[in-house]
Formats: structure tokens, sequence, C-alpha cells
């Protein structure tokens, strides 16, 4: 909002500038609510014999809301807790006629993560952040046409954002903004096959360059 009486831009800067000052104080604390979504389609063009056609396909649609309880062990650091539910659809392969079918999966997540605060300017801040995941729930897959299983999994993995900003609205209300992230997972799923129980595991390293989170964060004064 822009201030058009000078005399009341300074007053008003002097006062944003004390709330901000607070945000990052050893014995702050924040409850903040995030949500979180990667969705996207894959595009293919294809030259054979000079003649160039084009394909699409689905891409891996992430969505997530968490919410989260955050503590300022000391002047720009932060430690906090996380409690959500994360959704995922995988594209699978397509039938004859076109149809898609998807591996799904919906779970519930606890994850810890920590981060360090640097000023920019009054209002924003650099906030990288590094964190663990604990995850279990169960993951749907989709084989033909009315045919598909249903699996249980658990898993935990390690994350990194370091494109993570916020942006202080005001005494108690801030916004946070997370782009892309490093991950490792590492994911145990179980299920029956023909009255034979299976378990696999599976380590992956992942660059999401694609995710993008949002946190409304409220600061308790």
């Amino acid at each position: 909002m822009r201030i058009m009486k000078k005399a009341l831009l300074f007053p008003t800067m002097l006062m944003m500038g004390s709330f901000l000052m607070l945000g990052q104080s050893r014995g702050d604390v924040y409850a903040s609510l995030i949500g979180a979504a990667s969705l996207g389609k894959d595009y293919a063009k294809v030259t054979l014999n000079g003649q160039a056609t084009k394909d699409s396909a689905p891409g891996v649609t992430t969505l997530a809301i968490q919410g989260e309880l955050a503590y300022f062990v000391a002047d720009n650091w932060r430690v906090s807790l996380g409690l959500g539910v994360p959704y995922t659809s995988t594209p699978k392969n397509q039938d004859n006629n076109g149809k898609w079918f998807y591996d799904t999966s919906l779970g519930f997540q606890v994850s810890p993560s920590i981060s360090r605060y640097f000023k920019l300017t009054d209002h924003f801040y650099y906030t990288p952040e590094i964190g663990g995941i604990y995850e279990f729930g169960k993951m749907a897959e989709e084989v033909s046409a009315g045919v598909g299983y249903t699996r249980n999994y658990k898993g935990w993995g390690l994350t990194a954002c370091f494109l993570a900003f916020e942006f202080k609205a005001g005494k108690n209300i801030s916004l946070g903004v997370g782009i892309g992230d490093v991950s490792y997972v590492n994911a145990r799923m179980s299920y029956d096959i023909g009255g034979t129980s299976v378990v696999a595991d599976a380590g992956e390293l992942k660059f999401n360059f694609n995710v993008s989170q949002v946190a409304l964060k409220y600061y308790f004064r």
C-alpha cells in the first residue's frame, strides 16, 4: 500500500521496522499453514523420416498441506515441527483408447526442520532450510480398467531448500515462499501377491525444481 502523506511515512516505516526486528529474536514462536503443489504436463517432439509429430502426456502431480509450529532457539535461528498430508499422482501407462492409468499415494507426514534467517531488506528475508521427513500411507496402483492394487508404504527422507524467502507484512503476519528442493527419500512398500507377502525397498535422490510451496505464518506476540 502506498503512503501518500510524507508526514506519515517515517513513523510508519519506523513502526514496521520494530515489528520486523521481533520476527527473528530468540524465544519467538509462530504457527503456519503451508501448501505445496507441483502440476505439469510433459511434451515431446519426434521427427521420423523428416516428419515431425508432437506428443504430450500428463506429468506427476504433487499436492500437500501442512501445519507447522516454529520456535527461534537463537536470534535468526528457527527450528520447527510440521504435520502434513501429502498426495501424489504419477502417470504409469496408456491403453489403446488413450486412457491413462496412474499410481496414487496419500499419506501422513512428520517433518522437523531448521532454518537460518538472513535480512535482505526491512521487509524481506532469505531463509534457507534443511529438514527431515517421516511418512506413511497407502499407494494405489492402476494396472488396467477396473484392475489395481493397494500397497502400504512408509519411509524417511532428508530435504534442503535453498531458494526460500519470507516477507514480513506486519507485527503478526508473514508470508513464506520456497522454490524447489533437493531431497533423498528411502521408502519401503509392503503388499500381497497371490497370498504371498512382499516387501520392497527403494531409495531416490531428487532435484525438484518444479515444486513450490507457500506458507502463511502467524507470530505470537
